[in-house]
This record gives structure tokens, sequence and C-alpha cells, in this order.
């Protein structure tokens, strides 16, 4: 289409037609037409009274503007905060403890831990604060350029995968620990494999959605385009791999507390009782003995009561942490795929969906789209903070220092 045709369409476009009645100033739609770039031939009509904002580009399709309301820009606002607050301090911690404690950098398990809270730490640091500034520019109604766009998008679904990867590597460690306890250097050259294999994956999933499937809320958000609304990247490529994963977590975990439970059953430890022992020393005759203290403890118990006892408190401690772990995932990752189910099922039973639920959906999608960052301010609590060892090589850290700062004092 070249300038004259487009500037006669305008003309057309602004005089009022003879057939309608001429609208009154109050019932007149405010409507503005902006030429984008120096050539002329791209479009934005924007719309004051009905909010819907259109682009065309020679006229091919039509692409709405997706901003947000003040609602939800505050309630997004608080949940970046939230996360960048608790998300860099307390993986900056975990990391730390396990450089600074020989015993904890030689288990393996610490080792998925360490990487898990760099991904974290990737997150808080370069997905968080790109998030926040495309946030205030969304809100300003400012675009971004497609090459920063393109950039979120890949840090942000690379931490995702790797977060995903790494809750199940972290599951088949603790099973492939629990079931053969005395083979630790084949469990290292696993975890080493999988450390590789979670990068290399993690590097891969948004490499593909850049090359094929764009259609991402993030990459919506930042645009500023229709493009996103589909969900396609999710839909296709996130949901299935974060399904797979979750059925790799649920189904490790489970074997843990089945094995616990099976260990626990066969551990038939007792201390007998004798009376009447004979020394052969100085000829003493020690009799009636009484039966050695009560062991409470996770390998031998010595009694039935205190064998049952024990049993239940190693059960309920395993599967206590199993559950947490499995609720941590589900509560931070299910959510958001979750609701782009439901609107893909009621957007198909209604044909035509109104501008206002359009609305409702991207932002609500997009603010569960943010709670999956808060799994990068809980996961080094659950995997590292919450473990009895992780506390007390912390506690004797913070002992060491705060002498050396006392005797400091003292000099």
């Amino acid at each position: 289409m070249n300038v004259s045709n487009l500037n006669q369409n305008l003309l057309l476009f602004q005089q009022p037609q003879s057939q309608q009645p001429q609208q009154s100033a109050e019932n007149e739609p405010d409507t503005m037409i902006r030429f984008d770039n120096a050539n002329n031939n791209h479009v934005t009509m924007i719309n004051y009274n009905d909010h819907h904002n259109h682009h065309y580009h020679n006229y091919p399709h039509p692409h709405a503007l997706q901003s947000m309301s003040p609602s939800t820009f505050m309630s997004s606002t608080i949940i970046l905060t939230i996360v960048t607050i608790l998300a860099t301090p307390s993986n900056i911690l975990v990391i730390w403890v396990v450089l600074k404690t020989p015993t904890l950098r030689m288990k393996a398990v610490n080792m998925l831990i360490v990487n898990l809270c760099l991904l974290d730490l990737i997150a808080s640091l370069l997905d968080l604060p790109l998030i926040w500034v495309i946030l205030q520019f969304n809100y300003n109604h400012v675009r971004f350029d497609r090459i920063i766009c393109n950039f979120q998008l890949f840090i942000h679904h690379l931490t995702i995968s790797g977060q995903l990867l790494s809750f199940a590597s972290v599951g088949y460690e603790r099973y492939h620990t629990v079931s053969n306890p005395f083979d630790k250097e084949k469990v290292r050259k696993i975890t080493h494999f999988l450390v590789i294999n979670i990068w290399l994956s993690a590097i891969l999933i948004p490499a593909l959605e850049l090359q094929f499937t764009l259609d991402t809320i993030d990459y919506a958000f930042c645009t500023q385009s229709i493009r996103g609304t589909g969900h396609l990247g999710i839909l296709f490529i996130m949901l299935p791999f974060g399904f797979v994963c979750f059925l790799f977590v649920a189904y490790f975990y489970a074997r843990i507390v089945w094995l616990v439970r099976k260990h626990c059953k066969n551990v038939n430890t007792t201390c007998r009782k004798y009376v009447g022992v004979t020394t052969f020393g100085n000829g003493t005759d020690i009799s009636n003995v009484s039966e050695l203290p009560s062991i409470y403890g996770e390998v031998c118990v010595l009694d039935s009561r205190n064998r049952s006892l024990g049993r239940r408190k190693i059960e309920a401690e395993t599967a206590k942490r199993s559950f947490f772990v499995i609720v941590s995932f589900v509560a931070f990752t299910l959510p958001y795929p979750l609701m782009i189910i439901i609107e893909r099922i009621l957007n198909h039973t209604n044909h035509q969906p109104q501008p206002d639920q359009k609305s409702f959906w991207f932002e609500w999608e997009y603010c569960l789209n943010l709670m999956s960052l808060l799994s990068s301010a809980f996961n080094p609590i659950i995997y590292g903070l919450a473990n009895r060892q992780f506390r007390s090589a912390f506690n004797k850290i913070c002992h060491r220092y705060y002498r050396r700062y006392k005797s400091r004092d003292y000099i």
C-alpha cells in the first residue's frame, strides 16, 4: 500500500458518512491515529473509549496491545519485591555454607543443591530485574526492543527448566543413595553427569522456544503485542516437560518412602538380658545384670517398643520431607499451566470472548507466571536451610567468626 492510498483511507475514516446521523460530542469516540515509522506504513489506531488498541502493518492482521491494570501492576511489583528480598540472600547463604564446610562439599547431593541455588541466583539477579524494568515500561506504555524481550524469555525459561531438572535430579540422587548407601563413588559420578545434563537441557529448551514457539506470555507482555496469548510455548514445550519432571519427582520420593519403611521393618536387632554373668578376672559374680540402655535411633533399636518408635520417627521424617518437596513443586509450577488450560477450555466453549475477559485472563496468567519465581526463594529453605546438617554447619561458621571478632576486641 503506498502513501497516497493510505492518506485517502485516513481521510475517508475521519469524514463522517452522510447516511448516518451526526454523533454528539460526548458519544463520539476519542480516536488517535499514529504513524510509527518514516515510511508511513505502520499505523497504530487507539480507541480510548472501548480500550481496544490495534496495530496494522500494511493492514494484514490486527494485533492488540497488552497493557496492565493498576491492581495487577501493584500485585506483580509486590511479588517481584518479595522474591528478590528472599531469594538472593538465602541462595548466597546456602552456597557459602557448602563452600565453607568440607563435610558438606563431599556429599553428592549438596552439589545438586548448589547447582539449584546457582540457577535461583540467575533468576534473582538477571530475570527478576529485567521483569521489573519491563513491568515499569509496560505500565507506562513503552515498548522494548525484541532483542531484550528474547533475552528475558531465554533467561526466564532457562531458570525454570533448570529448576525442574534439578528437582528430578535431587530425587534420583536421594533414591540412589538410599538404595545403595555404600556406593558413594558411583553416586558422585552420576551427580556430575546430572549437573552437566541439567545445564545442557536448560539451555536447549528456551532455545527451542525462541526458534519455534515464541508465543509466550512473557514475550507478549514485553513487546505489548497480542502474540503470546496463544501460549504455544507453554502448552507444547514447558507443560509436557514439567509434567514429566513431576512424575520423576513423585516416583523417586515415593520409592524413598517405600525403601525406608521396608528397611525399618527388616531391622530386628535386639539385645538379650544376661543374668548371672561370671567374670574371669577376679572371680566376681555379677548377678542380675540389667538391660543395656535403650537406644532410640535410626539404625539399631533394642526392644520392640523403641524399635517401633524409631521406625515411626524415620518414616515420619522421610515422608514429611518428601511431602514438602512435592507440595512446593506443585504449588509453584502447577497454577500457571492450569490457568492456561482452563482459559483454553472456556474460550473453546465461548467462541467470541469479550475483551474484558481477555484482559482478565491475561493479567491473572501473568501474575501466576511470576508466582512460579517464588520457588527461587523457597528452594534454599526446603533443600538447604531446613536440613539439620546445614543448620549445624551454619552455626559453627557463625560461632567461628564471632570468636574471631571477640578476639580482635580483646587485642
